[in-house]
């Protein structure tokens, strides 16, 4: 008889960025774009479904790009 194959386990990561003194996880980030999505740009939740985050930290700033029409930073 075959046996199954043995499921692989999946890959966990964590990103942390660190600059003077912070320190930002990936899901941090991410939060801080889905409220500006929604409270700055006044968009709806749902509506949101891409997010590019380019962090600079050397300029306490992180730029996005929100469904690939939306473009901005916010302060980190």
């Amino acid at each position: 008889a075959k046996q199954p194959a043995a499921k692989k386990a999946e890959l966990k990561s964590d990103v942390h960025i660190q600059f003077d003194g912070k320190s930002y996880t990936q899901e941090d980030l991410l939060k801080i774009a889905k409220d500006v999505w929604k409270y700055d740009l006044k968009q709806k939740a749902g509506d949101l479904v891409s997010i590019e985050l380019y962090v600079k930290p050397e300029e306490s700033m992180a730029y996005y790009v929100m469904n690939k029409d939306f473009t901005g930073s916010f302060y980190i």
